[in-house]
């Protein structure tokens, strides 16, 4: 997911005849661009979890079958539907983060609760 977030933020500064580039634009680059590095990353996780398929301790086999056939699901799910929340993200439509508390406010209430208490 880093690197799909950090390459949305690269094609920011993507021009197509001296214009902004469209969201569909950017969205298309950045999925070309950033596919490949995480295709090898989840390949060489998904690799080592099926490592473990020849291990003769069934649930130790399980495990690797299970997480190597997530690992990629997780990939194919994070290149459709990421996309669309770094747009969701940048138009202001989705909030990922939030702000920090004022502690002025946080002071007064805590002191009221005090002198609620005494």
């Amino acid at each position: 997911i880093f690197v799909l977030h950090e390459t949305w933020g690269q094609s920011r500064m993507l021009r197509k005849g001296g214009q902004r580039c469209t969201d569909a634009e950017r969205v298309a680059w950045t999925v070309q661009q950033a596919a490949i590095p995480l295709f090898f990353a989840n390949a060489t996780t998904a690799g080592s979890l099926f490592v473990n398929c020849f291990s003769p301790i069934k649930s130790i086999l399980q495990f690797g079958l299970c997480g190597g056939v997530l690992i990629f699901v997780n990939f194919l799910l994070v290149l459709i539907f990421f996309p669309a929340v770094l747009v969701l993200e940048e138009r202001g439509s989705l909030r990922l983060t939030t702000s920090p508390p004022d502690l002025a406010l946080r002071e007064k209430a805590t002191s009221a609760k005090m002198q609620k208490l005494q």
